[in-house]
């Protein structure tokens, strides 16, 4: 009974995994901290578009807000993107990781399944 009840709590746990991946991770509207436009959005939004590519900033575990990437005197802005034609349920994850002095830029990490 004891190994039955072993199995049965295995597949419980693969079964919640197989789930868990199977939702898209990648949210549809994309969120961001930065709320300025420049003239190069239309242009690199109709580039991504017409190529079948995504945005991932903003969207995705670990960047959900849409964090800032770049730090300079007259402001913060997202100019440095994760774009990629990837299906939904390859990307587990994208972090902005914390900004350093070495750079005005942060990195990002991009973790797939």
């Amino acid at each position: 009974i004891y190994q039955m009840n072993v199995w049965n709590w295995w597949n419980k746990v693969m079964n919640h995994k197989a789930n868990f991946r199977g939702i898209s991770p990648i949210g549809v509207k994309r969120s961001s901290e930065d709320l300025s436009v420049n003239c190069l959005k239309n242009p690199l939004l109709n580039m991504i578009d017409s190529c079948g590519l995504l945005i991932l900033n903003g969207r995705t575990l670990g960047d959900s807000k849409g964090k800032f990437t770049c730090f300079k005197y007259n402001g913060n802005s997202v100019v440095d993107y994760c774009i990629c034609n990837a299906g939904p349920n390859s990307v587990r994850y994208l972090k902005v990781l914390d900004h350093t002095p070495f750079s005005d830029h942060s990195p990002i990490s991009l973790t797939l399944w």
